[in-house]
């Protein structure tokens, strides 16, 4: 890769990373992760669910400058994302 203006690399997202509770399972686009991540949320909140209510569904879109790593995160366990303060 080479390096935008400020030093950093620059990456090509072509397939993002899905995590399992912390685990590399596999990668996909980025339409991919989005329509996964929208339907486990749908699936989530249905009379009878079809996946643990507890699941948390982490889709991180690339692009945004600085911000957090890009992919698709779920977690079943109960520590799972940390979000942080700001006070």
């Amino acid at each position: 890769g080479g390096e935008s203006g400020d030093g950093r690399g620059v990456a090509n997202f072509g397939n993002l990373p899905v995590c399992v509770n912390g685990r590399v399972v596999g990668g996909a686009s980025v339409k991919i992760c989005k329509a996964i991540a929208n339907q486990l949320r749908f699936l989530k909140v249905q009379e009878k669910p079809v996946v643990p209510p507890t699941l948390e569904v982490a889709f991180i879109p690339p692009g945004v400058k600085g911000g957090p790593y890009p992919g698709l995160f779920l977690f079943t366990i109960a520590a799972r994302v940390v979000r942080p303060v700001l006070q």
